[in-house]
């Protein structure tokens, strides 16, 4: 990555703040300096070039020094991001997106460069951040509505919550209708089986909350089994944070927040939910 291509990334992506420039231009010179840049095209090709799905073997990192083994600079994941948005021009064109997909795309690799450092106040973006954008310069994703789409292979695609909407169910149900016309669209898929893998399906949540809730009946689409443990979810969807070292200082703004900390004072743990969306004909019917 050159430094014209570093500014041509955060044109696109239309970031502008003075320190978050500058803090990428020092990152570019720390590669390049501590002799980085193997390591980092290495990544670069594994996010956007490698053709054996090989990106999905760096969810398992949680920080940068696994990734590099030493200490690096804390926006090197911004950097491999940027990286890539060349392709996400190219992709968005190969697969003829909407002009509203394209800015539902440039919208969400913005908040992936940016929401950990501005609104989390993150020294830089976690490597969590910085997979979840190259799905979308990948053209992995299309949003309908309040969910967004994986498309995993020619049958499978995985439901993913939006965080900038409310759960509501007779929208969950609108987004999934409507996606059946847009991955054949783009994808050219038909006769997919959906998945969704989240702490919203777990069978522990499931039961703290009143059934009328629309996490009750989003769970309810779905037939379910139980994952590992997903506490660090938890923590990042329903109360904002990374870690917490006692419980009983959790936030308690919500009744969902309560109800959680309850049960983890009582030393309780909350499983992934795993589930296959029941063939209850909310795609089978026509628009």
């Amino acid at each position: 990555m050159t430094y014209k291509d570093l500014i041509a990334a955060l044109q696109y992506y239309e970031i502008d703040d003075l320190e978050y420039i500058n803090r990428c231009e020092e990152c570019l010179k720390f590669i390049y300096n501590c002799n980085l840049l193997d390591d980092f095209n290495y990544y670069h090709d594994l996010l956007f070039v490698d053709t054996k799905n090989e990106i999905r073997k760096l969810w398992r990192y949680k920080n940068l020094e696994e990734l590099f083994i030493i200490r690096v600079h804390p926006y090197i994941t911004c950097l491999l991001l940027l990286s890539g948005y060349q392709y996400h021009i190219e992709n968005m064109e190969k697969f003829k997106f909407s002009r509203h997909q394209r800015k539902l795309h440039k919208k969400r690799v913005r908040e992936a460069l940016t929401n950990d450092i501005f609104k989390r106040k993150y020294k830089g973006i976690r490597v969590s951040q910085m997979l979840w954008g190259a799905y979308f310069i990948n053209c992995r994703l299309i949003e309908i509505g309040i969910l967004q789409f994986e498309v995993f292979d020619e049958k499978t695609v995985y439901i993913h919550i939006t965080s900038d909407y409310k759960l509501n169910i007779n929208k969950v149900k609108s987004s999934i209708k409507k996606s059946k016309k847009y991955l054949n669209k783009y994808f050219g898929l038909e006769n997919v089986n959906y998945y969704c893998h989240s702490w919203i399906l777990s069978k522990q949540i499931h039961e703290l909350v009143g059934k009328k809730t629309n996490i009750y009946q989003f769970y309810d689409l779905f037939s379910t089994i139980e994952g590992e443990d997903c506490l660090d979810d938890i923590l990042n969807f329903v109360y904002g944070i990374r870690s917490i070292n006692n419980y009983s200082e959790l936030s308690e703004n919500t009744s969902l927040q309560i109800k959680i900390k309850e049960y983890l004072l009582k030393d309780n743990s909350i499983k992934l939910g795993i589930g296959k969306l029941k063939n209850d004909g909310i795609i089978k019917n026509k628009d």
